[in-house]
């Protein structure tokens, strides 16, 4: 365990994160981790405190809404331990603004200020065109960017986010500021989502399960990826009511262990590459087929020059959807084997299903 990763009491140390990202020139931190050791709290005050103006984000509108009532809003656990005087008035239809506040004369909460941060979802991200972001895109925390598997997902989400994170940056490197710091942070609930598939991540973060790697520095890409595996306070949370219900669940493997919802392993084997070809790769894949039977196996490496090469784009999978479908019908048949059940994941994903 990374022991400067978590302060105190155990819940995560964004001086020492943000710290390490400056350092390794990643703006880009990605946090996946357990149930409520600290994430967005952690950030939420770390912000509060060094007075930082920033874009809060949700996955939808309805789940920023959500957060919008005071009941629900993040800043209320702050307030609670902090005696801090957040709360959230709307900006527009579309926008929420989070205020210090104060209860005037009449009784009736009022803003005090201009707003600390703003709230924004990335299904209605292009609302914010018109709308100046310039004094708050600093940093952007994009609160739970890992939808649940049973959420719908936005139509091109990775790509939704990209151009999220052009429209709200508004040529700030251009202008010669430093890169806007992007904290991501999300419960390991699948590991094919959407951003993990378009930024080739799907690999790296199942290598560091594996391993029990916690921080990887990806600095060509300037991504920060934390994968929390020995968080202090899940170990604790191991031996309360709720975990001894859930043990040996999915549920209790993603919240505590940080595993992501693992597929059917019966697929999941090891092959001798000498006795494949390879015949395909399509994004982080290469696919093979054996030379003497019908069988298929699908790995990352690349040993060979394939006939055909996709990129995980849209159109490029649509059209190896198209040109490869026999390999989906072996695969629905059992004839298709995988180096891990993460290949199987992208495999199904790159497939559309």
């Amino acid at each position: 365990m990374n022991k400067k990763l978590y302060a105190d009491k155990g819940y995560l140390n964004f001086e020492y994160i943000l710290q390490q990202s400056e350092k390794h020139n990643c703006p880009y931190i990605m946090i996946v981790g357990g149930r409520a050791v600290g994430k967005t709290y952690g950030i939420l005050k770390y912000m509060l405190e060094h007075e930082h103006r920033f874009i809060f984000m949700r996955r939808t509108q309805t789940q920023l809404d959500m957060i919008s009532r005071p009941e629900l809003m993040p800043f209320t656990a702050i307030n609670n331990d902090t005696g801090s005087d957040i709360s959230t008035f709307k900006i527009s239809k579309y926008v929420t603004g989070f205020y210090h506040s104060i209860v005037d004369e009449d009784e009736k909460l009022k803003a005090v200020g201009d707003p600390i941060a703003i709230g924004c979802a990335l299904s209605t991200i292009s609302n914010l065109r018109g709308f100046d972001a310039s004094h708050y895109n600093d940093y952007l925390v994009f609160d739970e960017f890992i939808p649940e598997r049973h959420e719908r997902l936005i139509k091109d989400e990775a790509s939704a986010f990209l151009n999220a994170l052009e429209t709200v940056a508004r040529n700030r490197e251009l202008q010669g500021k430093k890169p806007m710091t992007v904290l991501l942070l999300a419960n390991a609930n699948n590991i094919s989502n959407p951003l993990f598939i378009e930024l080739n991540l799907v690999n790296t973060a199942d290598r560091m399960i594996r391993k029990g790697e916690e921080i990887r520095f990806i600095e060509s890409k300037g991504i920060m990826l934390l994968m929390l595996k020995d968080s202090p306070i899940s170990s604790a949370k191991s031996n309360t009511s709720l975990y001894k219900l859930s043990q040996n669940t999915d549920f209790s493997d993603m919240a505590l262990h940080n595993n992501f919802v693992a597929l059917e392993r019966d697929a999941v084997t090891s092959k001798d590459l000498k006795e494949y070809r390879l015949i395909t790769l399509v994004g982080e894949l290469a696919i093979y087929k054996h030379k003497s039977r019908v069988e298929f196996y699908v790995t990352t490496h690349v040993s060979g020059v394939p006939a055909s090469v996709y990129e995980a784009t849209t159109n490029q999978l649509r059209k190896f959807r198209l040109e490869k479908r026999d390999i989906w019908v072996h695969y629905c048949v059992g004839r298709v084997k995988f180096e891990s059940y993460t290949m199987q994941v992208l495999f199904e994903k790159y497939f559309g299903n």
